[in-house]
């Protein structure tokens, strides 16, 4: 059978870069063109293959609001996606809202964006949207993360509200809350 260049591609990049182009066009054409069947027959010949993972910025739109409880259920189902394993957003991004934030809830209503940086001045910069919607800074994505990441570890099932708790305790302590 014969193979587009196209899906040689594609299967080259969902495989990664281990895997050469004539590897992809030999399982393609082993598989009949079936990307996914092409994939397994990579993995049953022993190819190292690493698949493109998503990750919660490819899951959410930047720069539109959302509330916090939807938020991290996107990390939750990432979480459980991967085997209880989070690995960080390859972009640097924070949540961002309108008005300061003492304590949040479920409705917290946040905004994702790049992350600040500080210039060399020590002054932070915040992105344009950020700065044109009058939006402050709520949580850097990192701590997001691992405030979310450290709570499933503790509790595999543990509630939204439980993890807003957390994420209110590591923002006015600096610790991770022990759910033990």
């Amino acid at each position: 059978m014969k193979v587009l260049t196209a899906k040689i591609k594609e299967l080259k990049s969902i495989a990664g870069e281990s895997i050469n182009m004539l590897e992809c066009k030999k399982a393609l054409e082993e598989a009949e063109g079936d990307i996914d069947a092409a994939v397994q027959i990579l993995i049953k010949n022993g190819c190292n293959i690493k698949l493109k993972r998503e990750t919660f910025l490819d899951k959410i739109e930047p720069r539109v609001s959302y509330k916090l409880s939807t938020l991290i259920t996107t990390m939750v189902s990432i979480f459980n996606e991967r085997g209880n394993s989070l690995e960080p957003s390859a972009i640097s991004f924070c949540l961002y809202t309108k008005g300061h934030q003492k304590l949040a809830n479920g409705d917290t209503i946040c905004y994702v964006d790049e992350s600040l940086t500080v210039n060399d001045e020590d002054k932070e910069l915040y992105p344009d949207f950020v700065i044109n919607e009058g939006l402050r800074l709520f949580y850097h994505g990192d701590q997001f993360e691992d405030v979310i990441y450290n709570a499933l570890h503790q509790k595999s099932d543990i509630s939204v509200d439980k993890i807003i708790e957390a994420l209110n305790y590591y923002s006015q302590r600096d610790s991770f809350l022990d759910f033990t």
